[in-house]
């Protein structure tokens, strides 16, 4: 009768060391138990209860390769990413007496029902009845090393559920049953008192990035280019979602996606856009292709026009995008990081020299690129040619440049963001006076700036100076040298008449 019930006993355990472990999310973790050679089979009998007990928690992200295989009586490195600040709290479980075979066979019941769950949730399933969860543990935080420790544990059976994750996780580990102690081979066989698990994450990032508009002036194309990284999500997890979201600024207009790549290819996707809000989504076999890419990268390019208007109006222009993705039914939302566009522009009042009441229409001018100087500020040189021609004072003297561009986000030779310039330098130069007034074709350096908070439209005040009567070419150059015949005919009768005088007179006498 005892060899009976202690063969019962041995193979409630061997039974728990193989599945209380293989939990979903979990790496493989080779646990059985060998009852030949030196190796002692596990028993009740040979659990010694006063040796302490720990679980130590090795933290991973998810392989597309589920056969890696961890030792758990001691750290494996299994060559893949550990990931640091997940939390994870571990549950004694109630109703469970590893004292007794039975508490064994209720203890793989439940260890196959959390493994079957697929839902991730820290609870008991409904299938298994009589036990309950005890209180919980402090949560605590995997190191740099992915590694976190729980000493000092009861002997009994515990439920370790991922309360917190990691930055860029989309799904976390599913909740899994350990026991302590747990059977097993190696250096403490025939029981495992220092447990070590390896459960592992799906993860994901997105990064956006602005390119340079096509050109310098509103009503330019701007492309925002999306990436991120379809995480591996193995079984019994299942990733069921997966979209990419884009609420494009107000500002800008003819919102397109312009394509959609996994690893390079063109993808199908369902384009679910509507006026500024761009809306990516995969479904039935779209999203087939997506899951069968885990590891890889999806690329979104979407292109938007720059509005006119004024260069209040247009300022720093914001964007972020998101993706959403569900997977082992949790569903999770990834920012992007944020990019700008930054426009600037300027006013122009013409007036006459001293008296800016007095305006004056007809003036032209051209706009040109500028350069900074050394100390920063902005120079009269000249970058290129022009990038305006034929700016012309209205009425009232003012002209408009309502959008001009200074700078957008980009990144290093590292892939560190770098941040947008919010000053821009341009060069204004007078082609054509307004009739009347002398040209002042002096190249004049204007600072255009963008600013979040207060934007900034510079007012360029440009003065002329009146011509003076000497100047003005009363009937050109042929009425000048038929003037100054005259003058001279003049003079010649002058003298002609005064010798007439004279004859008469003499004669007189």
């Amino acid at each position: 009768m005892r060899t009976r019930t202690s063969s019962r006993r041995s193979a409630a355990a061997l039974t728990a060391g193989a599945l209380l472990l293989s939990f979903a999310g979990t790496v493989g973790v080779a646990s059985a138990a060998s009852a030949t050679g030196e190796t002692p089979a596990p028993s009740l009998a040979n659990i010694n209860e006063s040796t302490p007990r720990s679980l130590t928690l090795h933290k991973y992200e998810e392989s597309a390769s589920s056969e890696k295989k961890g030792s758990t009586s001691e750290k494996t490195d299994l060559g893949l990413k550990p990931l640091k600040d997940a939390g994870f709290t571990v549950y004694k479980v109630g109703g469970i007496d590893l004292k007794d075979s039975a508490g064994w066979d209720k203890a793989n019941e439940l260890a196959t029902a959390l493994n079957g769950a697929g839902g991730g949730a820290c609870a008991i399933p409904a299938s298994v009845t009589g036990v309950s969860l005890g209180a919980a543990s402090t949560e605590q935080f995997t190191d740099a090393n992915g590694d976190t420790t729980f000493a000092g544990l009861d002997f009994a059976a515990y439920v370790v559920c991922e309360t917190t994750l990691p930055a860029g996780v989309v799904t976390g580990s599913l909740p899994f049953l350990v026991t302590l102690p747990l059977s097993g081979t190696g250096s403490q066989a025939p029981w495992i008192y220092d447990v070590h698990a390896y459960p592992k994450n799906s993860s994901s990032s997105v990064t956006k990035d602005v390119l340079a508009p096509s050109g310098i002036l509103a009503g330019s194309t701007v492309d925002f280019v999306v990436k991120s990284d379809i995480p591996v999500v193995t079984a019994p997890k299942v990733l069921s979602e997966y979209s990419l979201s884009d609420t494009v600024d107000s500002r800008l207009t003819d919102v397109k996606v312009v394509s959609v790549k996994i690893d390079g290819s063109p993808v199908a996707y369902t384009n679910n856009t509507s006026g500024n809000a761009v809306k990516i989504d995969f479904v039935g076999t779209q999203l087939g292709a997506v899951k069968a890419a885990g590891g890889k990268q999806i690329e979104v390019v979407i292109s938007a026009q720059v509005n006119g208007g004024s260069a209040e109006d247009l300022g720093i222009i914001r964007n972020t995008a998101n993706v959403t993705l569900t997977a082992g039914g949790k569903t999770t939302t990834i920012p992007s990081n944020e990019v700008t566009t930054n426009w600037g522009g300027f006013t122009l009042l013409k007036h006459v020299t001293g008296d800016k009441s007095s305006t004056l229409a007809g003036a032209e001018f051209s706009v040109f690129k500028g350069v900074k100087g050394e100390d920063d500020t902005c120079t009269a040189a000249k970058d290129g040619a022009a990038i305006i021609t034929g700016l012309t004072t209205a009425a009232d003297g003012t002209a408009s440049v309502p959008a001009l561009f200074i700078g957008n986000t980009t990144r290093d030779n590292t892939g560190a963001i770098v941040e947008a310039e919010t000053v821009g330098c341009f060069v204004l130069e007078e082609t054509k006076a307004p009739a009347g007034y002398a040209l002042d074709s002096t190249p004049q350096a204007i600072q255009v700036e963008a600013d979040s908070n207060e934007l900034v439209y510079q007012n360029i005040a440009f003065a002329n100076v009146k011509k003076t009567s000497g100047e003005l070419p009363l009937t050109g150059a042929a009425g000048q040298v038929l003037l100054t015949l005259g003058g001279v005919a003049a003079v010649a009768l002058a003298g002609g008449l005064m010798l007439v005088r004279r004859r008469n007179q003499a004669e007189a006498r």
